[in-house]
């Protein structure tokens, strides 16, 4: 008589737990590895740089600033510097104006009668913005020209309306007057130096 041997019979559910522990295991396996492979090293990462100023050197470090563009004001924390585009006083002299955009704007006079020809006269406004007094004097401002000199205001007596040597700014209080430089060539950018902080308003434009 011939002998059977009997097949055993898995149930359903110990395949089903089979077929699950395998597909568990090789997701472990292909993701174990896989987030340092495509995490971004700090090398791919974009660098955070701090935008300064390079036209405003104090000492050996470089300075906050807040820059414009003639004719709009550099707006600080305390004080608002605009470099105002002429058109009056003082008589008798040579415009020198700059065209931005489609527009043409006198930046300063030059050539006064009865001066050196080489003085530069720029009218400028300062306003108060601090809720206490600002004070701000002539010493603070500050012509940089295309050739990288650094120019330092005058403190001429005789010329009608000038920036005082010093003087306190309340709030929204603004004081305008002529700061006058010595032999300005092409000139960058007028600034005002308030403390730790530089306001810049910047000639962008063609000279003519």
């Amino acid at each position: 008589m011939p002998t059977y041997h009997r097949r055993t019979k898995f149930p359903w559910w110990v395949i089903a737990l089979v077929v699950l522990g395998c597909v568990g295991l090789l997701y472990l396996v292909f993701t174990s590895g896989g987030d340092e492979a495509t995490r971004p090293s700090a090398q791919d990462e974009p660098a955070i740089v701090a935008e300064v100023d390079d036209e405003v050197p104090v000492g050996d470090e470089l300075s906050p600033s807040v820059a414009s563009s003639f004719a709009r004001p550099a707006i600080g924390e305390r004080l608002e510097l605009r470099v105002l585009s002429l058109g009056d006083d003082p008589s008798r002299c040579e415009a020198v104006s700059l065209r931005v955009g489609g527009e043409v704007r006198t930046a300063y006079h030059h050539g006064c009668a009865g001066r050196d020809a080489d003085l530069a006269f720029f009218l400028v406004r300062l306003t108060g913005l601090a809720a206490d007094p600002v004070t701000v004097d002539l010493t603070g401002f500050e012509l940089a020209t295309k050739d990288g000199r650094p120019i330092s205001p005058l403190d001429l007596q005789d010329v009608p309306r000038r920036f005082p040597v010093e003087i306190a700014l309340g709030l929204d209080a603004s004081r305008k007057g002529w700061v006058v430089f010595d032999d300005p060539g092409v000139p960058m950018s007028l600034r005002y130096a308030d403390t730790d902080q530089v306001l810049v308003v910047r000639f962008q434009g063609t000279w003519l």
